[in-house]
């Protein structure tokens, strides 16, 4: 039974607040916002409070019917406040609270009132530029303090704009028996001979010292465990061992087969206390010698994208969780990457139901304080992490760190440390950092470059920017052109990069911009991707694109815009991570009708079985005319690439010159269309060249 405490709140800021290089906090009162009612959940900058930086008093009054709850334990439950947190219910201090990603909770028997007031003092304070931010950060909310793809990126006055503060997740008081169930972490363990043993470990409260039963359901098969409980608080380990276990696996791989579990507290034959999760039996490792990542004990190519859904957690609401999931299973990705920092527990409910593996950054975004008293709270923080997630079958792996400088030998090498030590059943990354990050065609050279795959064997990141769709461009561009270069900046646009390096051309508007911002980012992408995939398992077992979605009105490198309104390169990248792919490496792009061309077919398999009695064809196509010139049947075992055919072509001279599109299909047994890839080339004959 729960009380819901969310709903209208009163608030009022009470102090503006900078933390200064000693540690010190410095509070100011002049100019504050004025103050108000808010419905809670909520981060404040979306609820009307904008730019704010500092303390806010919230209060609540609710009504309790004290009969009602003579023989409960009740606990103040918090699923989310961003960052520090004072608690007070009825004058008394509670507690303190310090972090954006954790549920809390207090025990608050013997406080409660009929007519009762929570008041919750919250402060989200700004970082003193140049002395603490950007290279000194001691607040650890990663990309939601600190980011290129957040307002005001870098830039020492703006970059902490637009505060993440606020009680952003629900508030409710949990009625709970006596005696109940804690915590449960669900520990699988595949075994060689294919069976599957579970550890389920089990945190007990109880204020009643005895004997009691547990009663375990796993899809409904029950098991039954005396035990005798001695102390408040007891860890119990009950393993059952699953005889024929169905594994949880990506989408495209396999069923992600959630079992779902039901572990209940029985004295004297009635159930007191019971607890409830969906969860999954998987492995997943990373094998060095090879440079592969393992599923199940099976190799799996990851073809991955980065995720910041949101600037403001409160606004992630399940409609967005589930556009995001649809569009990125439509995307053909397998795996996301969250990106330096944490999101709501909705995300990855879903990922674990809809079969994409996830890689979990720790909210650490570059350079930090290097004091062991840092060192401590990240200690703790990243602990609270793995435990709250722990359940989540779809978290594969463990990063502690994004893009690190200073910090690389110190505090990633504690937290890593610390990871290994309370998970051991998934993959730890001490660090994700330049070396695995390859931007070429946007930051240095040019696309052409990724032919030489670089920064294998793990791609973490690798991308360029486009201009989001116009309803949003409009929004931050205006109406004038050509635009504020100054407001775009803001918004996270990287000129040089854009005109020096990129080259993407103006144009005269901003549909021509977009446009050409867009064409280019996929064209990048497409590249990109084909050239890794060509070398899959030859040290590279997975890319992750740099980004799925822009996390505010931005322009990033994203595929899908704030609206979540697809780019030109989700196209790119949705046909470039099809799971069977056929891809056409030519000797140029520009025919000469005199001269032939050399082409080759090559055909991706990453589907976990054999692909027999298919076909390929190769045509040339133009304003819906279709000229095949090679077709034939092949044969392609799971999860490999595989040279289908080489041969020289010669432009017919009965072909007008013009661009024209190379199209690459595969078709099933029943001559279906199950894959398909398209290249533009050009067709020109030596006259015309001589004109």
């Amino acid at each position: 039974m729960k009380i819901d405490l969310n709903g209208k709140w009163e608030y009022r800021p009470i102090a503006h607040t900078r933390i200064c290089a000693n540690g010190d906090l410095i509070e100011s009162t002049e100019g504050l916002p004025k103050a108000g009612i808010m419905d809670i959940p909520n981060n404040w900058e979306i609820a009307g409070i904008h730019d704010f930086t500092g303390k806010i008093e919230f209060i609540r009054y609710f009504v309790v019917k004290l009969d009602d709850i003579q023989d409960k334990l009740p606990f103040l439950c918090f699923e989310g406040i961003d960052y520090f947190a004072e608690i007070y219910l009825n004058e008394k201090y509670i507690g303190y609270h310090e972090g954006y990603f954790q549920p809390f909770e207090f025990n608050i028997k013997g406080l409660l009132k009929e007519q009762n007031i929570l008041k919750v003092i919250v402060n989200s304070p700004m970082e003193d530029p140049e002395t603490v931010w950007p290279n000194n950060k001691v607040l650890i909310k990663g990309v939601l303090n600190h980011h290129d793809a957040r307002p005001g990126g870098w830039n020492l006055e703006q970059g902490q704009t637009k505060n993440t503060g606020g009680i952003w997740n629900n508030v409710y008081i949990d009625l709970r028996p006596s005696c109940f169930i804690k915590n449960i972490k669900w520990i699988p363990t595949l075994l060689k001979d294919g069976t599957a043993k579970v550890n389920i470990k089990t945190d007990i409260y109880c204020v009643k010292p005895g004997n009691y039963d547990v009663n375990i359901e796993i899809d409904g098969e029950k098991y039954e465990r005396k035990i005798e409980i001695q102390n408040i608080i007891e860890e119990k380990d009950f393993v059952i061992t699953i005889k024929s276990p169905k594994l949880w696996w990506t989408w495209d791989t396999g069923e992600p087969y959630l079992y779902h579990l039901k572990v209940s507290l029985v004295k004297e034959g009635e159930s007191i206390h019971s607890k409830e999760l969906d969860v999954g039996i998987r492995s997943f490792t990373y094998d060095f010698s090879n440079n592969e990542w393992l599923l199940n004990n099976e190799k799996i190519f990851i073809r991955g994208t980065n995720i910041i859904p949101t600037q403001w957690l409160s606004e992630y609401t399940n409609k967005k969780i589930q556009k995001d999931i649809k569009l990125i299973k439509e995307a053909n990705i397998n795996s996301v990457r969250v990106h330096a920092h944490i999101t709501r527990k909705e995300f990855y409910e879903a990922c674990d139901k809809e079969g994409i593996l996830v890689w979990q950054d720790f909210p650490l975004q570059w350079s930090y304080d290097r004091s062991d008293r840092f060192i401590e709270n990240a200690i703790t923080q990243i602990k609270d992490m793995v435990e709250t997630l722990y359940n989540h079958t779809s978290i594969g792996i463990w990063c502690c760190h994004n893009e690190p400088s200073v910090n690389t030998e110190e505090l990633d090498v504690v937290l890593y440390k610390t990871v290994c030590a309370l998970d051991s059943t998934r993959y730890v990354h001490k660090h994700s950092d330049y070396r695995e990050h390859p931007y070429p065609g946007w930051y240095y050279t040019s696309m052409e470059e990724f032919i030489t795959k670089p920064y294998k064997p793990i791609v973490s990141e690798f991308g360029a920017q486009a201009m989001p769709n116009i309803k949003i461009a409009k929004e931050i561009c205006g109406e004038t052109w050509p635009p504020d270069w100054d407001k775009m900046e803001y918004h996270d646009f990287q000129y040089d990069e854009t005109f020096n390096v990129a080259k993407i051309q103006m144009g005269n508007n901003l549909e021509e911009f977009i446009k050409n911002s867009q064409l280019y980012q996929a064209k990048l992408l497409k590249y990109a991707i084909e050239e890794y995939r060509l070398d899959k398992y030859k040290d590279l077992s997975g890319i992750y694109q740099f980004m799925f979605v822009d996390c505010w009105p931005s322009i990033t490198w994203s595929i899908v815009d704030y609206n979540r309104e697809p780019k030109l390169g989700y196209f790119a990248l949705k046909k470039a991570y099809q799971p069977l792919l056929p891809v056409v490496k030519m000797m140029r792009n520009t025919w000469m009708k005199e001269k032939g061309v050399e082409i080759r077919l090559y055909v991706i398999n990453d589907y976990h079985k054999d692909i027999e009695n298919y076909q390929y064809e190769l045509l040339i196509k133009k304003d819906g005319n279709e000229t095949i010139i090679k077709s034939g049947d092949f044969n392609i075992e799971k999860d490999t690439v595989k040279e289908i055919l080489k041969f020289t072509y010669s432009a017919s001279k009965e072909l007008p010159d013009g661009d024209y599109k190379l199209v690459a299909r595969i078709l099933d047994s029943s001559k279906k269309i199950v894959s398909s890839n398209d290249y533009e080339i050009k067709i020109v004959s030596m006259k015309a060249n001589n004109k």
